[in-house]
């Protein structure tokens, strides 16, 4: 089951592909906005009695914009939940690096992060044997080796 946010963000991301005219896609989004509009003020008030109106904005408003028939359209994964679940294996092989450095060298995770973890993507960027010694000694697997070769 969908939350209301997620449904808000499949539609987003769907919007352009549906509704090819600039007028209808202008309309659709207005509609988009209005029930995003009472959805903050729902979970921001607390006043659930909101919600039959986000509803109506995000299903009859948006369907009401549509002027011409279109035909079948895929939908599409909204991406930025794609980018947020990428960030966050990013940022957990990061922390698990730094967790790393940081019981090897006597330092917190915050100084390993901002003053070890750059010199090190410079070592794994470059050829050469040091970075097997270095990823020997702190534990790194292939992932945390991938990762400081790419972004350090």
């Amino acid at each position: 089951m969908l939350d209301h946010e997620t449904l808000m963000l499949w539609i987003d991301e769907n919007l352009p592909r549906q509704y090819t005219d600039p007028e209808e896609l202008a309309r659709a989004y207005y509609y988009l906005a209005r029930a995003d509009v009472f959805l903050g003020r729902m979970n921001r008030r607390q006043k659930w009695e909101l919600l039959k109106y986000v509803i109506d904005f995000m299903t009859a408003g948006i369907a009401m914009a549509k002027i011409h028939p279109y035909r079948f359209t895929k939908y599409g994964f909204p991406q930025k939940i794609l980018l947020l679940a990428r960030a966050k294996g990013m940022r957990a092989v990061r922390e698990s690096i730094c967790e790393k450095i940081a019981a090897k060298c006597h330092l917190s995770k915050r100084k390993a992060s901002t003053e070890i973890m750059p010199f090190l993507h410079v070592i794994f960027e470059a050829p050469g044997l040091a970075k097997r010694d270095i990823s020997r000694w702190l534990g790194l697997d292939e992932s945390m080796e991938e990762f400081l070769k790419k972004h350090g």
